[in-house]
């Protein structure tokens, strides 16, 4: 779902983890995947 660019947050409610923590903690390598590519996508806030 990660890569699909769901919210980590909406990923953490629907496999009912008690918090966001839980779904961090226990993903790390999606995390990681999602930050590379976040820093390679040009900024749409930036124009």
């Amino acid at each position: 779902m990660l890569h699909a660019g769901v919210d980590i947050k909406v990923i953490q409610q629907r496999l009912w983890h008690a918090s966001y923590t839980t779904t961090a903690n226990l993903y790390p390598h999606l995390m990681q995947d999602a930050q590379a590519r976040a820093s390679a996508e040009p900024s749409e806030v930036t124009g």
